[in-house]
């Protein structure tokens, strides 16, 4: 990951890249521009030879770190957080948003940008026992912040998967930035931390053991899956359905080669025996089974209401090397494997001995 550019006063609010995570240090193909699009000063760089910042352009909002499908972008910020009435209640305020907000205010709260909440964000805000998010912005659309894809689309999603899997969704109350500093502060007064009677420190543990799993599955040692995709993180439910992503092979297309279950980060795709395996929630939308897939058998759909669970396999036997292969398509280029199928299987080898 090469950052470019000289120093800048910003250096401080500068994303912290987690270079091992970004699907480009995975895969040179990779097709993944969700930091570029979302940057709303063009600092991020990408070209055939690098990825990095220009610090000189780069103004810290951190919008890039919720388009990221890999975490690769840590954010920044993080909403002020309060318990009233035991009901979780977080607020989050754009800078820009207007007179009024730094009024006796310690500054809690206060990001950026309130687009910068994705759904990474927001699930675990609702893990949290967050389920109502208090916001003040100033006008969108005429902020070069508010061309990027807005908090509100990731809010849809995230409560379409909580409705689901049976959760309860979170509710976004938009208000002035008088009123917000008014409603932070009174959250603040009556803030009162959760009960520790019996039930609710079990319920605490079983909370604690959960997200301290999840944070020792993304320190894992290089080459095994060190981020939790969003979808693990709430669980499912009998008769849930929806996948925030959801991997899927056309088998009419596909030619068996198992290049998108190899390099699947967290196996989504997996191969057995006899068929792919698709795991939904382990998908994070990265688009690597897409780019590596020559065939365009791969694809990545979001909230599909139908996932593939799995393709069969049939056993076959190449019939130009002998090799055995298996393939989801009855009929597949005449019988050929994979690497038959694309070359001059006709070709013979010989070798000259001295």
């Amino acid at each position: 990951m090469l950052v470019v550019g000289r120093s800048a006063p910003t250096d401080q609010l500068l994303p912290e890249v987690i270079e091992a995570r970004c699907v480009h240090s995975r895969m040179e193909q990779a097709s993944c521009r969700a930091c570029v699009d979302a940057c709303p000063t063009g600092a991020w760089v990408i070209d055939d030879e690098r990825l990095g910042i220009d610090t000189e352009r780069c103004d810290g909002c951190g919008l890039c770190a919720p388009v990221c499908p890999e975490g690769a972008i840590a954010a920044r910020c993080a909403p002020a957080e309060y318990r009233v009435d035991g009901v979780g209640i977080a607020f989050a305020a754009c800078g820009r948003a207007g007179p009024g907000l730094g009024d006796r205010d310690s500054g809690a709260g206060l990001v950026p940008c309130v687009h910068l909440f994705g759904v990474r964000a927001l699930l675990d805000l609702q893990r949290r026992g967050v389920r109502r998010l208090t916001l003040s912005a100033g006008d969108c659309d005429t902020c070069p912040r508010g061309t990027i894809t807005r908090f509100e689309r990731h809010l849809d999603q995230v409560n379409a998967l909580l409705l689901d899997r049976g959760q309860e969704p979170i509710e976004a109350h938009p208000v002035s930035p008088q009123g917000w500093a008014r409603s932070r502060h009174a959250a603040e007064a009556r803030h009162r931390p959760p009960s520790m009677n019996r039930r609710a420190f079990f319920r605490g543990m079983m909370t604690a053991a959960t997200e301290t799993a999840v944070e020792l599955a993304e320190r894992a040692d290089p080459g095994v899956p060190d981020f939790t995709p969003p979808g693990r993180l709430i669980p499912r439910t009998e008769g849930s359905q929806l996948s925030l992503n959801a991997p899927r092979i056309d088998g009419e297309r596909c030619s068996g080669c198992d290049a998108c279950a190899r390099l699947c980060p967290h196996a989504a795709i997996r191969v057995e025996p006899s068929a792919y395996r698709f795991d939904p929630d382990g998908c994070t939308g990265c688009g690597i089974c897409v780019d590596v897939c020559e065939t365009g058998a791969a694809s990545v759909r979001s909230l599909d209401p139908s996932p593939q669970d799995l393709l069969p396999l049939l056993q076959r036997r190449c019939a130009a090397c002998g090799a055995p292969f298996h393939t989801p398509a009855p009929e597949t280029a005449r019988g050929l494997c994979p690497i038959c199928g694309t070359s001059n299987h006709r070709t013979r080898l010989f070798q000259v001995l001295g």
